[in-house]
């Protein structure tokens, strides 16, 4: 059930990852991440921040970068923001 600060359709969950590009994308987010010196805690504090909405957690992130979850659209413009990489970089990934 989506809490109070959740939009349906928008949790940070986003849809199961696609079998293409899942490692690809979840490689590139962690290098992104270790680059910057962020936990996968800090990378959730610092989405949460720039969406605000605090439905990101640190196990949200290590999904998106084991590749069990993609970020949804919504997401992945935050995460395009906060890791300074251009939104299209992410998508070419194969995200949504």
């Amino acid at each position: 059930m989506p809490s109070s600060q959740e939009t349906p359709g928008l949790t940070a969950e986003g849809p199961p990852a696609p079998s293409g590009g899942r490692r690809a994308f979840g490689r590139f987010l962690r290098e992104l991440r270790n680059g910057l010196g962020w936990s996968q805690g800090q990378l959730a504090a610092k989405l949460a921040v720039a969406a605000g909405r605090a439905t990101v957690t640190r196990e949200t992130v290590s999904r998106w970068e084991h590749g069990t979850r993609f970020p949804g659209p919504f997401w992945t413009a935050h995460l395009a923001a906060v890791l300074q990489v251009f939104r299209y970089v992410l998508e070419d990934l194969g995200l949504p």
